[in-house]
């Protein structure tokens, strides 16, 4: 056993991760749950909890999930949609900021729009964007948590 794995055991204890994503042709896999008609889209890794987002074949409907990673048990934290004006768009990407304790997902909707999130049940926070030196949009596609500009 390699040196990373058995501090890794030595840590999480006897508990391993199960499989956590595999495809096919009729549905994504994560977990033991599959979500037939759906795409999988953003996602990030929260301590042993996996946050990801999943859209609707039209992309009006997008899905905020929880995995835990040592259990297998996993939650719909919360539905979005335009039609409810707190769309998650294309949910192409996600991060999580540990100082905000929100998630952030690309909406990516052509302005440069990110989605403020409450990992605790899914509510959208706020909008905010990513605007270029000269101060237009940028049409952000992925986006990741950098310590040290926060």
């Amino acid at each position: 056993m390699n040196e990373i794995l058995r501090r890794r055991r030595a840590l999480m204890g006897a508990a391993q991760p199960k499989t956590v994503f595999s495809t096919n042709t009729s549905a994504y896999q994560f977990g033991s749950i599959a979500i037939a008609g759906h795409a999988s889209q953003g996602m990030c890794a929260v301590g042993t909890n996996l946050y990801y987002a999943a859209i609707s074949k039209d992309a009006t409907q997008q899905y905020l999930y929880k995995l835990d990673l040592l259990t297998n048990a996993q939650a719909l934290i919360s539905t979005h949609s335009a039609a409810n004006e707190n769309d998650l768009g294309h949910a192409n990407s996600m991060t999580y900021n540990p100082n905000t304790g929100y998630l952030y997902i690309v909406v990516m909707d052509g302005t440069g729009k990110i989605a403020e999130v409450d990992p605790a049940d899914g509510t959208l926070i706020s909008y905010k964007n990513i605007t270029k030196p000269d101060g237009t949009n940028h049409n952000a596609t992925n986006i990741a948590f950098d310590r040290k500009r926060n």
